[in-house]
């Protein structure tokens, strides 16, 4: 009995089939490594983390949300930026906000202007990278820009998404930056929604109070809600900078002025 030949029309609907499970299967491959590779970033994160904490008087540093009482006395939890800075000379502090999973150091290379965006905090390759601030800036700039990813498990910058709503800002307003020069704390006043040529990105120091005004003015009228705040020239400025993941260049800011 002669075997039956697959007829042309066939053959092309089961390479469309075999075609669609192979992609199906290396998207899931894809996603699993992807994934596998977030959390061993946090896993390192948080080892990190154990590593240089500490606790300090609140007389010592800004009262945090966290704290304990030891012998009648009042402690926060931080970090020894100190310690950081000898493990990576390039770690130049410690960003924070309570509540949200960011908890991370913050690096500056001043060879390789985007190193950290997919390197972790010993330089080694990372999917996630670690939070970075811009070349241009340094900690007494009027405005500092950290970049940091948006990943899909809402690590690393990914909860900031969160900010679009104004509830969440209301009950996450803080955030808190160690360096060598102290811990200090911002409070969010605007949350923008932009591209990566916004001007925003150029603005780190301000030549005069009208013009730090104007910016503060740019960042109330794109912001998605009024928060009612017109930070002075007296208040140093945090942005904190993130993709949206709707679009290539579509960013999500989000900006600080310190207390």
């Amino acid at each position: 009995m002669k075997k039956q030949k697959m007829k042309f029309k066939d053959k092309v609907q089961f390479s469309i089939i075999i075609g669609i499970f192979a992609v199906i299967v290396s998207a899931c491959v894809i996603s699993i490594l992807h994934n596998d590779m977030t959390a061993s970033a946090e896993d390192n994160f948080r080892r990190l983390e154990q590593q240089v904490s500490v606790t300090v008087p609140n007389d010592n540093v800004h009262k945090k949300e966290i704290t304990s009482t030891i012998g009648g006395r009042s402690y926060s939890y931080g970090h020894n930026v100190s310690t950081l800075s000898k493990k990576n000379n390039e770690c130049i502090g410690w960003l924070t906000v309570n509540d949200t999973g960011i908890s991370y150091p913050v690096m500056q290379s001043t060879t390789d202007h985007q190193k950290y965006l997919n390197r972790d905090f010993n330089g080694n390759y990372s999917l996630s990278g670690t939070p970075f601030l811009d070349y241009r800036c340094s900690l007494e700039s009027a405005n500092m820009i950290i970049y940091g990813h948006h990943m899909n498990d809402g690590s690393m910058f990914g909860t900031l998404m969160n900010y679009i709503r104004k509830s969440y800002r209301d009950s996450h307003k803080t955030i808190t930056f160690e360096t060598r020069n102290g811990t200090k704390e911002y409070t969010v006043f605007s949350v923008m929604k932009t591209t990566v040529d916004d001007d925003w990105y150029k603005f780190v120091s301000a030549q005069s109070a009208e013009k730090f005004c104007k910016r503060v003015a740019y960042a109330n009228e794109h912001s998605i809600y009024n928060t009612g705040i017109k930070p002075s020239m007296s208040h140093k400025l945090l942005t904190l900078s993130t993709c949206t993941n709707a679009s290539e260049d579509e960013r999500l800011l989000v900006i600080a002025y310190e207390n």
